[in-house]
């Protein structure tokens, strides 16, 4: 017989015996899925077989009841608690778990959010990444940064005392992209959340955490990011303004990539608790449901096919009245009526994407009771596409909790070389942002542009009109879309979207010139729809409120801006082909993209952009598919291209269509071309220009009525600068000038000389009285206002044309002069070399 004393010993070893054998017989929570793409667990993943995984803990710590974390041994709960499912993510992402069989592959996690994969005893390797993008895998400079990334890591375990990477700081990151804190809290007295976070239960880690409010996380909510492309983890939603007008009807897609087959993806209702109308999209295991009731009983349409896990799916439903359709990626669409007499929905509380305040409260009605777990890149309901943040001037949601960014770290292992920034463009796409001159997906290859093509991220950068285009504007601009919407030239007042703008874009395949003067845009729009992959010729104008648009051939247009204010001030920079942030154009410019095509020319105010010369900036910008690229000039001469075609202006002393011949003898009598012009800069030459008098003769021939001859001036006209200049006009010569205190033009009307014939012209001035004499016998006189007798110049004397003619010489002249030029003397005594003494040239030719 047994003593007492010796009988409790063997009744507390039987008791561990038996509790061991029952705890190893305990079913293990098996879990939809794949370790590599979606496991939850907290230390070790184990592939099973078919489809899904269980979660195993290292050594000295025991699986939680949920089934995927892990807790010091000896720490676990004394007894299960039932959780309500709004409050523990962690039923929520995986609301059913099956007893399952042993592992035979083996995913560990080293603590880093990073897991290894062991298929039966092989060696584990790293996996730097939990979601790996496709374009990465195939890119030596993404595999280097990787490589970097790795030394780095590798680096920091060797000095664990010198981590200071926040993914290297012992932080578990799940699947879902949660940064779940090595601390655990175990009341709310020990957290305090900033910016508007509130404690709450945190059944991941089986404590307490902060739920951040829309654009901020950490883990104290105490980092600020504004969120494009929400991100959502089952507890979270992003809110939008009452849907209004859907009344009777409405349509809306979604974009969203799923990791979980259920989830709220868009709801709003009448009341709180969707006791009356409502309407829903859900996931519903696996299945898209749009569920809508106009108060009498509720429509239920489910897809007839199932979404993709971990890709991008497409929903679209519509409703009119009773009925509703929907359609998922492509698939047959499907139908539905709801019940009852009632055919309208009324709509009182937010719209809400991903989620719900209380789900609870309304899954009876949805048919689900958490929210979505995934992405959203699109959301579009009656044609108007949502803009998912919420920020000062941009955004359309108003409020959200548990929203963290899809495309947070697109850009961790990409470098763009040669000073190239990467930028995320879509929820899991990046661009590299290529400085001028650098092309490529990492803005690897270095190009010279000579005609630019921009592809809806590019852009040119140019100073602003500033305060120069006051009471009119004048811009012509030659272009060639490859796509029918997409933002041509913009310049504003603010960055806060508000105030003056010109702008021109493409929506639709139309032209829109706007403008807004402060009260209130003009909208002024072609009435034909423009043709891809050819070249246009635009010119928009406006003066004061009035403006109009010519587009080639078509009927011109004509609008007027809003108010009472007639003046532009633009202080901003000019953007051509795009914008670097379109959340700094006006709210009225519409376009919210970059244009897509060529851009040959621009002229503002008469005066022509000089692409590249002019500019300080631009961004992702590659050569036009046009002749001037492959530089057919020669020998210093410049390619000006003309829609598909090209001319080259050949330098002194060079000719033919590429400037491939050089003139064998000097030219003793040039011809000029319309096109043509020499410079003189000799200081004892533009001594007998400038001062209190001048005598030209001049002897020359021309067949054409309109060109200028002879120009000097003080710098660029204005309506008060110093000029004098001898040119033709509808076959007469005119000789004109100001001395500053008004302008004098003497015309001789009696004698044309564009008859193809030698003419000798003479031209005089003394202080303020001038004449002209034709062949020695007609004359004419005048004398120019004011009290200023002396010509002031800026010592350039131009012959038979000057660059940038329109707006040099203020649209006095716009033509250079075609025809022959014999002799030019000044001042009686100085006859000029024309081509021996001229420092520059272009495009001179023998008379012949």
């Amino acid at each position: 017989m047994i003593s007492g004393g010796r009988l409790w010993p063997m009744v507390i070893a039987f008791s561990f015996i038996i509790s061991e054998i029952i705890a190893k017989q305990r079913p293990v929570p098996f879990f939809q899925g794949h370790c590599k793409e979606h496991s939850v667990c907290r230390h070790i993943c184990v592939e099973s077989s078919p489809g899904g995984y269980h979660c195993e803990c290292k050594h000295g710590y025991s699986l939680h009841h949920d089934g995927f974390d892990c807790v010091v041994a000896g720490e676990e709960e004394s007894s299960d608690h039932m959780v309500d499912p709004q409050q523990s993510l962690a039923q929520e992402l995986h609301p059913k778990a099956i007893p399952y069989s042993p592992p035979y592959n083996i995913i560990q996690n080293d603590g880093a959010g990073h897991q290894n994969y062991q298929s039966d005893g092989a060696s584990q390797t790293d996996n730097t990444s939990n979601e790996i993008d496709q374009t990465s895998r195939k890119d030596p400079k993404v595999n280097k940064a990787k490589r970097k990334r790795k030394k780095q890591k590798h680096q920091r375990d060797k000095n664990p005392t010198n981590i200071q990477d926040d993914e290297e700081e012992g932080n578990v990151i799940n699947e879902l992209g949660l940064t779940i804190p090595p601390v655990r809290f175990h009341s709310c007295r020990d957290l305090i959340c900033h910016n508007g976070g509130q404690c709450v239960r945190d059944e991941m880690r089986d404590g307490y955490r902060c739920q951040c409010l829309l654009n901020y996380h950490g883990q104290f909510c105490e980092q600020e990011s504004m969120v494009r492309y929400p991100r959502l983890i089952g507890s979270g939603y992003v809110a939008f303004p009452v849907l209004r007008n859907a009344y009777k009807e409405f349509s809306a897609t979604i974009e969203f990539r799923p990791e979980l087959n259920n989830g709220l993806l868009l709801f709003s209702s009448e009341h709180v608790d969707a006791k009356a109308d409502f309407f829903s999209v859900a996931l519903i295991d696996g299945y898209a449901e749009f569920r809508f009731d106009c108060g009498t009983g509720p429509a239920v349409i489910k897809s007839s096919n199932k979404i993709i896990l971990g890709q991008w799916n497409r929903v679209t439903v519509h409703r009119d009245e009773w009925n509703g359709w929907m359609r998922l990626n492509g698939a047959e669409q499907v139908k539905g009526r709801s019940k009852g007499i009632y055919s309208r929905i009324t709509l009182r509380q937010d719209l809400y994407l991903g989620g719900y305040t209380n789900s609870s409260a309304i899954g009876p009605r949805v048919g689900m009771r958490w929210g979505f777990v995934g992405c959203i890149r699109k959301l579009q309901i009656n044609h108007r596409v949502y803009d998912m943040r919420k920020g000062a001037y941009v955004g359309d949601a108003i409020h959200g909790i548990d929203v963290s960014e899809c495309s947070a770290h697109i850009c961790d292992n990409v470098l763009c070389a040669n000073g190239g920034t990467c930028q995320a463009r879509a929820a899991d796409d990046y661009i590299c942002l290529c400085q001028l001159g650098t092309i490529g997906r990492h803005c690897e290859e270095k190009i010279e542009i000579h005609v630019p093509k921009f592809h809806g991220n590019s852009y040119l950068q140019y100073n602003g009109l500033r305060r120069t285009a006051l009471t009119y504007t004048d811009i012509d601009i030659v272009f060639k879309p490859e796509k029918r919407d997409g933002l041509i030239l913009y310049n504003g007042y603010t960055l806060d979207r508000t105030g003056d703008f010109i702008s021109l874009a493409l929506q639709d395949g139309f032209v829109e010139f706007r403008f807004d003067l402060g009260t209130g845009p003009a909208i002024i729009r072609s009435k034909e729809v423009i043709d891809l992959g050819k070249w246009h010729e635009v010119k928009i104008s406006r003066t004061g409120r009035e403006g109009y648009m010519q587009v080639d051939k078509q009927d011109r247009v004509e609008g007027m801006s809003m108010g009472a204010y007639v003046q532009l001030t633009l202080l901003q920079d000019l953007f051509l082909g795009g914008h670097r942030n379109f959340d700094e154009t006006n709210k009225y410019t519409a376009a919210t993209d970059g244009f897509t095509g060529c851009i040959q020319k621009v002229t503002i105010n008469d005066k022509p952009l000089k692409l590249f010369d002019e500019l300080f900036y631009g961004i992702n910008v590659e050569n036009c598919d046009h002749p001037c690229v492959t530089q057919p000039c020669i020998n210093g001469g410049h390619c000006v291209p003309f829609k598909d075609f090209y001319k080259c202006s050949c330098p002194l002393g060079f000719e033919s269509e590429q400037c491939e011949f050089r003139v064998s003898e000097p030219i003793l009598v040039p011809m000029f071309q319309g096109e043509s012009y020499l410079l003189y800069s000799d200081k004892e030459l533009n001594e007998r220009v400038a001062g209190n008098k001048i005598d030209i003769q001049i002897k020359m021939k021309t067949s054409t009525p309109d060109g200028l001859i002879f120009w000097s001036s003080h710098g660029d006209l204005s309506s008060s600068a110093d000029y004098i200049a001898l040119g033709l006009s509808g076959g007469h010569i005119r000789f004109s000038y100001n001395l500053g205190s008004g302008e004098v033009i003497i015309q001789d009307n009696h004698t044309r000389i564009d008859d193809g014939k030698w003419h000798k012209i003479k031209a005089q001035r003394v202080n303020q009285i001038g004449y002209v004499e034709i062949d020695g016998k007609d004359v004419v006189e005048g004398t120019s206002p004011g009290r200023l007798k002396q010509l002031q110049t800026d010592g350039a004397l131009y012959i038979g044309g000057i660059p940038d003619m329109v707006h040099r010489t203020h649209r006095k002249y716009t033509k250079g002069f075609i025809g022959c030029i014999h002799q030019l003397t000044l001042a009686t005594d100085y006859h000029v070399q024309l081509t021996g003494e001229a420092s520059d040239g272009q495009n001179i030719q023998p008379c012949s």
